[in-house]
């Protein structure tokens, strides 16, 4: 079962969410896990939006691009362009046992559940979530 969240929610997230991460003093898992959940509310608030210009049908916003987490296929299809992305998309997870890496679209799961990234991948997560939200707040 999924929730139907229209337009006005998605937005209202994106700005809870930023705006609790910009509270959050350090840079550390929760801060950056609500700066992901911002970047991904706002970016489907944007292609929302976009969508009911569009065609204001149910079975639009129905598509499968509103589920998930990938802020890749958000971002291509609300045409943001690949400077966004000059960190890379796939991220090194710190484990001694189990080196791994994870997408971007996994990135969520990393700080929800406490794992660590490379600190350099990291930095370069976070620089680019808070640049497609700045990007998200001229919109």
């Amino acid at each position: 079962m999924s929730v139907h969240v229209g337009v006005s929610e998605f937005r209202k997230a994106y700005l809870d969410h930023l705006k609790s991460s910009r509270l959050t003093q350090n840079e550390n898992r929760s801060k950056l896990l609500l700066l992901f959940y911002a970047t991904e509310c706002g970016l489907k608030w944007l292609l929302m939006r976009d969508i009911y210009k569009i065609a204001r049908t149910e079975s639009v916003l129905k598509k499968q691009l509103f589920w998930g987490h990938d802020l890749l296929e958000f971002a291509k299809e609300a045409k943001i362009g690949k400077n966004f992305f000059t960190g890379g998309s796939v991220f090194k997870i710190r484990d001694r046992n189990n080196p791994c890496t994870c997408s971007l679209k996994e990135l969520h799961q990393v700080w929800r559940y406490g794992k660590e990234l490379d600190p350099v991948d990291e930095q370069n997560a976070s620089i680019m979530l808070k640049n497609i939200c700045q990007w998200l707040s001229k919109k």
